[in-house]
């Protein structure tokens, strides 16, 4: 990702094909595709900065998703098929309202960093709420959040983990959702690393460390987005779980639903995600995202700055406030 005052340049993947980066020129409202980006900027030390498209494991062996090409389509249309292809692979035991919420909730991962201020302040103007998918085993905890995983913002993959660098190392880097599951840590505690990382991830702290080689060389990793968690159990801590927004699967009796993703499924889902690259690219400029507004009869506010990136879409798409309703 690159974004200057006259363009904005995703990076997109196609393979065989290497990745690449789509600029979208503001001015035009057009886009075309670079390999690499050259700004004519310089380090502090004099060296040439050229921008150029991660190639690495996460990409090529799919733990991070990026979509191929920015599709034109209508916001409202993507929000009620969206809807559909969640309610289509998941049952939701009667829970849609609920359904719609998380789904609208990952489709505002494309938006996010729009709340991030002008002048970057580490943990203030921002916040990222962590979606919980709750439930004993059987109960389609993986199914839901995969089909959340396509309607995400560069949505990065892994099965719970003690190595908690192995999370905030790789999303410095694609700087989009992270979807955890078998989410069930023996330490949820305010002592526990991984709830310090979910908590600053969420308020858009960085993480810091100092070189133990090097005291004088500090480093700054970035991780702010949505986090996805499937879990049986919920967090210790208050603070985390004040964070959260929990759902309750239960065991469905729907034998029409697979039990495994389909092709159909994978291919629907990369569809969204190049849908959503559109909405991303066309409207990045016109999206605000008003931090003082409180939703209509909601009382929490760390449910109201959940919301209000989903808020954000109704001027493109009406209907989504009845559906925040």
């Amino acid at each position: 990702m690159c974004i200057r005052d006259s363009f904005l340049a995703e990076e997109v993947y196609d393979p065989p094909n290497l990745p690449q980066f789509v600029v979208w020129d503001f001015k035009k409202n057009d886009f075309d595709y670079q390999m690499e980006i050259d700004l004519g900027e310089r380090d502090y030390k004099g060296r040439k900065i050229v921008y150029q498209p991660v190639f690495n494991d996460h990409l090529r062996k799919g733990m991070v998703i990026l979509p191929r090409k920015p599709v034109d389509c209508n916001l409202e249309d993507v929000v009620d098929s969206s809807i559909k292809f969640v309610l289509k692979g998941f049952d939701p035991c009667g829970k849609e309202n609920h359904v719609k919420l998380f789904t609208l909730a990952s489709m505002a991962s494309w938006i996010l960093d729009k709340e991030k201020p002008l002048i970057p302040i580490a943990g203030i103007g921002v916040f990222a709420p962590i979606l919980a998918i709750r439930g004993p085993s059987g109960s389609g905890k993986n199914r839901f959040a995969n089909l959340l995983r396509f309607l995400c913002y560069h949505p990065f993959f892994d099965v719970s983990t003690y190595r908690i660098p192995s999370l905030y190392r790789p999303l410095d880097i694609w700087k989009g959702t992270l979807i955890i599951d078998e989410g069930d840590f023996k330490n949820t505690g305010e002592n526990s690393e991984l709830i310090h990382f979910l908590n600053a991830r969420a308020t858009g702290t960085p993480i810091g460390r100092q070189n133990p080689d090097k005291p004088s060389k500090c480093d700054a990793f970035e991780s702010f987005g949505i986090t996805i968690i499937t879990q049986r159990r919920h967090f210790e801590d208050n603070a985390t779980e004040g964070r959260t927004l929990p759902f309750y699967t239960d065991v469905s009796n729907n034998r029409g639903i697979p039990t495994l993703e389909t092709e159909e499924m994978i291919r629907e889902g990369l569809e969204f995600q190049d849908k959503l690259l559109f909405i991303r690219l066309r409207y990045w400029n016109e999206i605000e995202i008003e931090k003082t507004a409180w939703i209509q009869g909601v009382t929490d506010h760390r449910l109201n700055s959940a919301l209000l990136p989903i808020y954000a879409f109704r001027k493109f798409a009406p209907g989504v406030t009845d559906l925040i309703n």
